[in-house]
């Protein structure tokens, strides 16, 4: 999703800058471009099969991640996309971001941003904006383990497309100033998935007064799951996430060891896993997520993650499986929440 301040007749897209055949428009300040044959109800924002297949047949688009830019023909600052959501930099009138190329079969790992990678849903605001990395104690190299052993890692947040909290300061946050201490570990460089909407104070309202956002959480999801080869039998769907007995009520230091250190006794205790491979996860399409409230594991349900494979990490920066916590909860409002766990979070 790409969107520019004024509107744009013409914007033209290129893919590791090799430009596509196709051109979008905007029709309107702050609405997404799209391409010629997209109409209102149904716009169309990504390219054509044909167009991308031609791309990877030709060797200009390659597995893994691949920059994107969006360039008005006419004049304008555009803030686009990353994967279905995100925002440029508006250098040179241009947006620019990346589109990431999985196999079909890929395992995918989801993290919330705000309560999950930082301390809090404040204190991660606060962070970002004084550039201090306020973030859960591991829950860098946990990222990084995982991706070590071939999962897809993403983010996936109710924060704005544009605006002070949208995503190019997300990103740059996420990927240019958090750190682990004292391991030294950064994010790996992967998707990050907004909410459309353009100020802080639209998205706010959702979160806050409407509480949409576990429901555009839970769309969005729904449609990533869509694009991946259907999961196996669950015999073999229900296979553990390597390390996740280590895992359980484990700060996030210790639960990204436990995530590559216990791997090879899941591996042999476990016939789906030891059928695939020590290093290779068995499920493709959603695999795990990781959030801090209850309507993050909702909605990681709701895309028919296993129970088994939703993870909390609480205000003291400890992991557990919601399917633990939430038999123990206690109940606020009507909303379920593990026990020991925080408020905050999107």
């Amino acid at each position: 999703r790409v969107v520019f301040r004024s509107a744009v007749p013409e914007v033209r897209v290129s893919i590791n800058g090799t430009a596509l055949p196709e051109r979008m428009r905007a029709a309107a300040a702050d609405a997404p471009a799209q391409f010629g044959d997209g109409d209102a109800e149904t716009p169309r924002l990504v390219p054509s099969e044909a167009t991308l297949r031609a791309l990877l047949e030709s060797g200009a688009m390659l597995p893994g991640r691949n920059a994107i830019s969006y360039t008005p023909a006419m004049g304008g600052k555009g803030e686009g996309g990353e994967g279905s959501h995100g925002i440029g930099d508006g250098a040179a009138h241009s947006a620019v971001a990346h589109l990431h190329l999985w196999e079909s079969s890929t395992a995918a790992v989801v993290f919330d941003v705000d309560g999950t990678v930082t301390q809090a849903d404040i204190s991660g605001h606060i962070g970002q904006q004084l550039g201090v990395p306020l973030l859960h104690r591991g829950v860098c190299e946990l990222a990084c383990r995982l991706e070590a052993r071939g999962y897809a890692v993403f983010f996936l947040s109710a924060r704005p497309l544009a605006g002070p909290t949208g995503i190019a300061s997300t990103r740059h946050f996420l990927f240019r100033v958090a750190r682990d201490s004292p391991s030294g570990f950064g994010l790996p460089p992967c998707p990050v998935l907004t909410t459309p909407h353009t100020s802080t104070l639209s998205a706010l309202m959702d979160e806050v007064v409407l509480k949409a956002s576990a429901r555009f959480k839970a769309d969005t999801l729904r449609r990533i799951a869509s694009l991946f080869t259907p999961p196996q039998p669950a015999s073999t769907a229900a296979a553990a996430l390597p390390g996740d007995s280590a895992i359980a009520d484990a700060p996030t230091a210790a639960a990204a060891t436990a995530a590559t250190a216990t791997a090879t006794a899941a591996t042999a205790t476990s016939p789906a896993l030891e059928a695939c491979g020590a290093v290779s996860p068995c499920r493709g399409g959603l695999y795990a997520g990781f959030g801090n409230r209850a309507k993050d594991a909702t909605a990681y349900l709701s895309a028919d993650i296993p129970p088994s494979h939703v993870f909390i990490i609480n205000a003291k920066s400890r992991v557990a499986l919601w399917s633990q916590g939430h038999g123990g909860g206690r109940q606020r409002g009507g909303e379920g929440v593990p026990t020991g766990g925080s408020g905050g979070g999107a």
